[in-house]
């Protein structure tokens, strides 16, 4: 044990960097909400009751396209969080990228403040000598980019529920992110469902024109009634991917640091690292 102060030293070097990380610790608050996936468009209008012989004639005659058994539009939700369409629609309505970055937007003058560094400094020596890319104005791209890191989804256990939720040390910001995203979201989907549809009804529409036989007239004529109630489905103003099963709830207070982790970690680590410095360096006297 002669090397006792050694150990010594790397747990008070672990106690000084897990007291920083504390010290560093952002609280910050929860908002989330439970929803059910809403049936995909085609499966319930196409595949369901007495639609279902009508739909295998209609894809045998090349009318319908295989129906997909997966949630198609919640898998569309999912990708369209992190998407620059849905990032170019919530910079254009709510201005979102000023109210993330809050200190580095001049409402006066109405531009960015860029970062104050000399050209030659060491700063940015170091940044050309490492190839890190100069200082850019936030633009979709990085919206999209946080957005996807900002909402997260997570299936319940033993349920066919998930929860959507946001992180964020200002209360009003975490509730609000999630509330258009989850909006704007699903009515860009709704949109995308609503032109899906004309387009397959304008096909049916060109194919009824031309078709000879009394079998496939009827059969299109049926396919068209039931685009026809896809449609009407479509514009109504119920959502049309989630079904809020718990609407938006926000923590009523931050959460708070794990003590254990932050402090018991680099404590841990740094005494593991000195008892294998010290077992190195006995090995190597015994040599």
């Amino acid at each position: 044990w002669r090397w006792k102060w050694l150990v010594l030293l790397a747990a008070v070097a672990g106690t000084g960097v897990g007291v920083r990380n504390i010290e560093k610790f952002v609280p910050t608050y929860r908002a989330s909400m439970i929803v059910a996936p809403g049936n995909t468009r085609d499966s319930v209008s196409l595949s369901s009751g007495g639609a279902a012989n009508l739909v295998s004639l209609g894809q045998s005659l090349g009318m319908v396209g295989q129906i997909s058994t997966t949630n198609i539009p919640f898998e569309q939700f999912k990708v369209l969080i992190s998407s620059m369409q849905l990032a170019k629609i919530l910079q254009e309505k709510y201005q979102i990228l000023q109210m993330i970055h809050l200190k580095s937007w001049d409402e006066a003058n109405k531009r960015w403040i860029k970062p104050a560094m000399l050209k030659d400094s060491l700063g940015m020596r170091a940044r050309r000598y490492f190839h890190v890319n100069d200082w850019q104005e936030p633009g979709l791209e990085s919206l999209a980019t946080y957005l996807g890191g900002a909402v997260q989804i997570k299936k319940l256990l033993k349920s066919p529920f998930y929860e959507i939720s946001v992180n964020h040390s200002d209360r009003e910001f975490a509730e609000f992110v999630l509330k258009i995203v989850h909006s704007e979201a699903d009515q860009l989907i709704s949109e995308q469902d609503r032109k899906k549809t004309i387009a397959r009804r304008r096909y049916l529409e060109e194919r009824l024109e031309t078709a000879q036989l009394a079998e496939v007239r009827s059969i299109l004529l049926a396919l068209l009634v039931k685009f026809e109630q896809d449609a009407t489905l479509t514009n109504t103003d119920a959502p049309n991917v989630l079904s809020i099963i718990e609407p938006v709830h926000v923590s009523g207070q931050p959460n708070e640091p794990a003590f254990l982790r932050m402090l018991g970690m680099p404590i841990g680590v740094a005494i593991i690292i000195a008892m294998a410095l010290i077992a190195t360096v006995t090995a190597y006297r015994h040599e």
